[in-house]
Parts: structure tokens; C-alpha cells; sequence
């Protein structure tokens, strides 16, 4: 069985809001939106840690290199 930790965070109302704007439009909960940026968050990083390129292409078939700091 999953541990389930609860957590409270404290986020400018900008934030907050576009995270209701985003479970609302995706029909999910906050703590989804949560959970799905914090995943992404980790494939990033691990990325970056392999030196890893990601590669974006946008709706024209541009592709871009995102980089990350």
C-alpha cells in the first residue's frame, strides 16, 4: 500500500489559480496537477543530470532545444 503524506503549500493566488484553471479544464483534481508537475519535473531534471537534449517541436514542425538552467 501507497503511503499517502499530506502537505500544505503556500502559493502566490496567480499560481493557484492557473493550477484550478488547468484541473478544471483537464477534469482533475489539484492534487493531479500537482502530482503530474512534479513527475515532469523529474523527467527534466533527470534528463539534464544525463546531459540529455530535449527537443520541442511546435505546431509548424519547428523543432527548438529547450534548455534548462
Amino acid at each position: 500500500m501507497d503511503d499517502t503524506i499530506r502537505i500544505t503549500a503556500n502559493l502566490p493566488g496567480a499560481v493557484a489559480r492557473e493550477m484550478r484553471k488547468m484541473a478544471e479544464k483537464n477534469k482533475v483534481s489539484m492534487t493531479e496537477i500537482l502530482r503530474r508537475a512534479i513527475s515532469r519535473e523529474k523527467f527534466f531534471e533527470e534528463a539534464k543530470e544525463r546531459n540529455d537534449k530535449v527537443i520541442l517541436q511546435d505546431n509548424k514542425g519547428t523543432l527548438k532545444e529547450v534548455i534548462f538552467a
